[in-house]
């Protein structure tokens, strides 16, 4: 499931070893082999989270962050975790109710809870 969603390998990574860092201009998160996944604050499109069945020896809760150019897949409980969220929840309109309706219902769910105001 991981992979037919984020097109990523077949199986799910496991939580440790990612790194994420937060500042003015962008998002980046550097991956256990060390790629490199970046989006700028100025191109972020949409801010969604995917969670799956992979867990709970691989990471099945993450942010996808979709860029116009590209993107990032964040494992939640990556290295600097906490300090990404305080960032998205900062956007304006970000909702909160999907990272609640988490503690509900994990497996399987793929919602936005950002998307970038069109510019009027």
């Amino acid at each position: 499931r991981y992979r037919q969603i984020t097109g990523h390998p077949a199986k799910a990574p496991t939580r440790g070893g990612f790194n994420v860092v937060v500042d003015q201009a962008e998002i980046r998160c550097t991956r256990p082999d060390g790629t490199i996944e970046k989006v700028t604050w100025r191109d972020l499109q949409s801010v969604e989270i995917l969670a799956t069945q992979d867990g709970p020896d691989h990471a099945d809760t993450f942010w996808m962050l979709n860029g116009a150019s590209g993107g990032c897949l964040i494992p939640w409980g990556a290295i600097g975790h906490d300090l990404l969220l305080g960032h998205l929840q900062s956007l304006p309109g970000f909702n909160n109710g999907p990272i609640l309706q988490l503690e509900r219902d994990r497996a399987g769910l793929r919602t936005t809870c950002w998307t970038k105001p069109s510019a009027s």
